[in-house]
């Protein structure tokens, strides 16, 4: 007795350690996926490196400020005579004297002196003058390249959520063929048992009952690709979302399907929030400020200098102390050429992201029309494939009830069930199809994907 129950309980525990499958909603699984993709991180992380390189271009709009000191103790070995101070022959008495006087009151051992040290601190600050509007288009185009990486993150946020969402689709359409696959073998199954049972009564011949065999074997077939594109769809979205396969567990999500509004509603709308353009307009002013900046190049470089200079060599015949303030004028006469067509270059390199930019814009509304086209395709064939469902079931219900009085045959039943089954997987994907054709639309002028839980536009 204490055995079976050791069993029990060891039967229990093996039971609760096992991973339960994580009920995902669309939601969550967009969630987490974001939070695990290797390209927003590497998208987030090029954001990161240009807001640093930005903030780290700032100070070179301010002056140039350097300290120097330093500290030398010196052994110099001096060649320079001693010589004692004579007066010329012939002096007269008056100025021998007056000279005698000034040379007993001057130490002349000063100037043949040599130093045993030297302390020095040097300060330092210049200003670039004509080079401050070229600094200022090299922070204007730092600070561009960082709102274009912000918006290159955003960018990717976006495109990864649509393709999360494309996934859980996908597991949730083989999900719900393997659903009616299912109830399709059972329905073909009780005909077969049917079949069988009018061939012993001499009712059909071999020839018919094989005809119940084929259509069942057709069902196990589809059925078994149907289980393989859900496991297959379970586990690429596991990888996406970094979980086990085993506790991959989609569940139906409500999403309305709003009818599109007119084509130039979206198409002023993403005008106005679409990315792309945004990301095309940075372009064309980096371009035009690294043009501006080329032809800085050309003119000669002023600038402002001031230094104070703290000395101590242990000499009274040099100074201990200079301040000094001035111009400094400098230009690049050898480069001039080089220059020249750098900036020229430059001018090229604008014309090119301004034309650039023009088809890129046509390109974006393009593609604006096209995904608004595709979903209303989409909605359109959702209403076709509903209404073309709901007469399958019809028919199968009809055929269902004629044939239980006898008033229909097996193959005509079978031939409704067939319809129903495809009737019902191709509602399934037209109707997945559809949500994903309403996200895309709205990553397409500017907004969040699935905007129910993710918000409005991509930039908020």
């Amino acid at each position: 007795m204490n055995r079976h129950r050791l069993l029990v309980f060891f039967a229990l525990l093996l039971a609760t350690a096992a991973s339960p499958a994580y009920a995902l909603d669309l939601k969550e699984c967009i969630q987490r996926g974001m939070a695990n993709s290797d390209r927003i991180l590497a998208a987030k992380a090029e954001y990161d490196k240009a807001r640093m390189e930005r903030y780290a271009a700032i100070p070179n709009l301010l002056p140039q400020v350097s300290v120097t000191a330093s500290k030398l103790w010196l052994d110099v070995h001096s060649t320079i005579p001693e010589t004692n101070t004579t007066l010329p022959p012939n002096t007269p008495p008056e100025q021998a004297q007056l000279l005698g006087a000034i040379f007993s009151a001057m130490d002349f051992s000063a100037f043949t002196a040599v130093p045993d040290h030297n302390d020095d601190l040097t300060l330092k600050a210049y200003q670039p003058i004509t080079m401050l509007p070229q600094l200022v288009y090299y922070d204007r185009i730092s600070s561009d390249v960082t709102e274009l990486a912000k918006l290159g993150y955003q960018l990717t946020s976006d495109q990864i959520a649509l393709y999360l969402g494309g996934a859980y689709f996908n597991v949730l359409i083989a999900q719900k063929n393997v659903r009616a696959l299912d109830r399709a073998l059972e329905q073909v199954d009780r005909l077969l048992k049917d079949g069988q049972n009018m061939m012993a009564q001499g009712l059909i011949t071999k020839a018919d009952l094989l005809k119940f065999q084929i259509r069942q074997s057709d069902v196990k077939i589809q059925l078994l690709r149907a289980r393989n594109d859900e496991a297959q769809a379970k586990s690429y979205l596991a990888k996406l979302l970094d979980l086990p396969i085993e506790q991959i567990d989609c569940q139906e999500g409500e999403i309305d399907l709003e009818k599109p509004k007119e084509l130039g509603w979206y198409l002023q709308q993403g005008e106005k929030d679409r990315l792309e353009l945004r990301m095309t307009s940075l372009q064309e002013e980096m371009a035009s400020s690294a043009r501006s900046a080329a032809y800085l190049n050309l003119i000669p470089q002023i600038g402002a200098m001031a230094q104070a200079d703290w000395n101590d060599d242990g000499l009274d015949t040099t100074p201990d102390r200079t301040y000094s303030y001035g111009f400094v004028l400098s230009w690049n006469f050898w480069g001039l050429g080089a220059d020249v067509l750098k900036a020229r270059a430059a001018s090229y390199a604008n014309q090119q992201y301004a034309h650039t930019a023009k088809a890129s814009r046509i390109e974006i509304q393009m593609s604006i029309e096209k995904a608004w086209r595709d979903f209303s395709v989409a909605l359109e064939a959702v209403d076709t494939t509903q209404r073309t469902l709901e007469q399958a079931e019809e028919n199968f219900r009809i055929e269902q009830n004629r044939y239980k009085v006898g008033q229909s045959t097996a193959y005509d039943l079978m031939g409704a069930q067939t319809q129903l089954t495809g009737a019902e997987t191709g509602y399934n994907a037209s109707i997945y199809g559809a949500k994903l054709a309403a996200a895309a639309l709205q990553l397409a002028i500017g907004k969040k994907p699935f905007p129910e839980f993710m918000g409005g536009n991509s930039n908020e």
